[in-house]
């Protein structure tokens, strides 16, 4: 299962709202903590929603605003195997020691597909 991170789906977003109509991008941070460093994820690894969908492009930045450098990572929409009605998704990966990482956060779907 590995160490527990903190993850932002959509940071700066109070409610994370994915349209699954999206042909675009997904942001998700890595925040960095008094417990764990995002600087330490290797980034080739991660992988985000039900199809582990890897990340497309990535940068450090503070995205929560505390002064210390966060893992901001992108991913297709239609890669993520995020489904109608899913209310949480997680990002995997690992550090560049080979630790697994894991963490999750809430979401609400839209544009829901017709069957």
């Amino acid at each position: 299962t590995g160490i527990p991170v903190t993850i932002d789906i959509l940071p700066r977003k109070a409610v994370n709202t994915v349209n699954l109509r999206s042909q675009g991008l997904i942001s998700v941070a890595v925040l960095t903590d008094s417990e764990f460093d995002a600087a330490e994820v290797a980034t080739e690894t991660t992988r985000f929603g039900p199809s582990q969908a890897p990340a497309t492009r990535y940068w450090l930045r503070d995205v929560d605003g505390d002064g210390d450098e966060d893992l901001l990572l992108f991913f297709r929409i239609q890669q993520t195997g995020i489904a109608c009605g899913d209310s949480e998704a997680s990002l995997s990966g690992e550090t560049s020691d080979a630790t697994p990482i894991t963490g999750s956060d809430s979401i609400v779907t839209r544009n829901c597909p017709r069957r």
